[in-house]
């Protein structure tokens, strides 16, 4: 009886254990997700005003003509 019972709590733990488990790894996919979504904007952000600075240098040596 002692026995099935301390069987059974190591069953629970178990399966809340693995739950807690996919739990995090969900959470680190959204987060990683969410991370990656932010670089792609930095990066286009960044490329954009690279070509602002572009566009003003070329203004820049067209008025120095």
């Amino acid at each position: 009886m002692v026995y099935e019972i301390i069987r059974d709590i190591s069953d629970v733990s178990s399966a809340i254990q693995s739950l807690i488990d996919e739990a995090v790894e969900r959470e680190r996919r959204e987060l990683e997700a969410e991370h990656d979504m932010e670089l792609d904007d930095l990066r286009d952000e960044n490329e954009a005003l690279r070509q602002v600075i572009r566009e003003l240098q070329q203004e820049l040596e067209n008025i120095d003509r």
